[in-house]
């Protein structure tokens, strides 16, 4: 049976998801694989640090948490 597939690229969709802090393990996840970290050194440290009233958030999303004092920072840019 067929999976649906999410586009992440949209902005509006990847903001949705992973800019919400009731999603906060899903972006523990996220973080793990794009920085290769072991999921397991993050899980439940996480806190999200994004601020939604930039101007330019209609064609970039910023995601910035911080995991144990260290920031990871997620943008995504539409072309």
């Amino acid at each position: 049976m067929p999976k649906k597939i999410t586009p992440l690229y949209r902005p509006v969709v990847f903001n949705t998801i992973f800019n919400d802090p009731k999603n906060i393990d899903l972006l523990e996840e996220l973080i793990a694989i794009l920085f290769q970290r072991d999921l397991k050194d993050i899980k439940g440290k996480a806190k999200l640090l994004t601020n939604n009233n930039n101007p330019d958030f209609a064609t970039k999303v910023d995601i910035t948490a911080d995991v144990d004092g260290e920031l990871f920072n997620i943008k995504i840019v539409q072309d």
